[in-house]
């Protein structure tokens, strides 16, 4: 079969603080699914035992998945997923996670595998997740990617999370897995409760803004109220007004803080107070 392998996985903040800054609660775990080796996914937000061809060989391993809180015994964090294979184990991972749940999916259908996505809490409510499936015989784990993991279809991985622009906001947004095995947008992140942050938390103006609106270029006055309804997080943000007017900000990065520039100056200048958590 596959010879043995031991890999250690330890999941920090590290693994994605490049891509976005700490931010607040992630929802509620994706319900658990009943094991079926037939359903194209299975879902698991807890420890489960079953028999599925990781590795196309046609022949079935046995796949552990092992949170140490469902047995209240250990106050260990760790997650562990380990195979075997005719008594043996083939790899094992462990996993430094408060919290985790376990998609067994196919992302690529041409290639005959079944990839495991497992979501986990890395730093204090900011969640992740990471791919793992047999490449030239050995297990192999994808790059990170930010959100937790509420829906897999049709090579399509659906995550809600938190995003940094102009504060820190809820919402969802989609990957795809890429040909060189790691994570691309495939949307950008939908704000949640956008009116409800309106209503409650609003972005206000302090100096004159340059938008986009619907007619063109302009810019909105100061005291405008605004939230934000869509960003990619790295260029652009989508608003709405409290007067329903509609528009899109441009922005770019700090290169080395990562911070917000819009028309050459910070995001700061132009905002009351920017509701960022973390």
């Amino acid at each position: 079969m596959i010879r043995k392998q031991w890999a250690v996985l330890a999941i920090t903040a590290a693994l994605v603080l490049g891509a976005i800054g700490c931010g607040g609660k992630a929802p509620a775990p994706a319900p658990t699914a009943t094991p079926d080796q037939t359903a194209k996914t299975m879902v698991f937000s807890g420890s489960a035992s079953f028999e599925l061809d990781l590795d196309g060989d046609g022949a079935a391993e046995a796949i552990d998945i092992v949170y140490p809180k469902d047995n209240e015994v250990s106050d260990d964090l760790e997650w562990t997923l380990t195979v075997t294979d005719d008594g043996q184990t083939d790899f094992a991972v462990e996993m430094a996670a408060e919290f985790g749940s376990t998609y067994i999916t196919d992302l690529d259908p041409t290639d005959g595998l079944m990839d495991i996505l497992i979501s986990y809490d890395y730093f204090s409510d900011d969640y992740g997740f990471s791919c793992f499936r047999f490449v030239d015989g050995a297990l192999r784990r994808s790059d990170g990617a930010v959100g937790f993991i509420t829906r897999v279809e049709n090579g399509v991985i659906t995550v809600s999370g938190t995003v940094d622009a102009m504060g820190t906001w809820s919402g969802t947004r989609s990957y795809r897995v890429t040909e060189t095995f790691s994570f691309e947008p495939a949307s950008p992140w939908v704000i949640a409760d956008a009116k409800q942050n309106l209503a409650e938390r609003p972005l206000e103006t302090i100096m004159e803004l340059p938008v986009v609106l619907s007619s063109g270029a302009g810019v909105l006055p100061s005291g405008t109220r605004l939230c934000i309804t869509e960003t990619d997080g790295q260029t652009y943000a989508l608003f709405l007004t409290e007067d329903g007017k509609t528009g899109r900000i441009q922005f770019e990065r700090d290169p080395e803080w990562f911070t917000i520039i819009i028309d050459g100056q910070s995001e700061e200048l132009y905002f009351d107070m920017l509701p960022y958590t973390g």
